[in-house]
């Protein structure tokens, strides 16, 4: 059986601890890479595997942890490593606005909860596009103006 159907199945039966442990491993080590050795950035990889995780289990909270997950992925990479190029922070910026939407299909009291669960992360977090630079900067008000719709 290949890597991805185990990872499909341990998540649709709930066979681990914790069904995003793997896919948090597969987006940090795909947006965050250490560059030691032979490591690359590669946001495919990442995107895959929210995609893998959403249809191996209907959990938009859990989807949107992912979703989450990969954003502060992509701000720590550009804080180790200074400023990348538009397709990264556009990359960074879409899967953000993703997460957005999923926390406006929640329900009003999954919404308060999700918010309180993810107030120091990207909230999802006001500073997040301060601190990646002008790019993020730029595009931060029609990211909120989404989340406010």
């Amino acid at each position: 059986m290949s890597e991805n159907n185990k990872e499909f199945f341990h998540t649709r039966f709930s066979l681990s601890e914790d069904p995003l442990e793997s896919y948090k491993r597969i987006i940090q080590d795909s947006v965050h890479p250490y560059l030691e050795g032979n490591e690359i950035l590669d946001i495919g990889s990442a995107e895959d595997a929210i995609e893998r995780y959403s249809k191996a289990i209907d959990d938009v909270k859990g989807e949107t942890e992912l979703m989450v997950f990969f954003v502060e992925c992509g701000n720590n990479f550009t804080l180790s490593y200074g400023d990348i190029d538009d397709d990264f922070y556009d990359s960074v910026l879409l899967m953000y606005e993703k997460a957005i939407q999923n926390v406006t299909e929640l329900s009003p009291k999954e919404q308060k909860i999700f918010g309180i669960i993810t107030k120091k992360k990207v909230t999802l977090c006001p500073d997040l596009t301060i601190r990646c630079g002008n790019i993020f900067s730029k595009n931060r008000r029609r990211y909120h103006e989404c989340r406010a719709t």
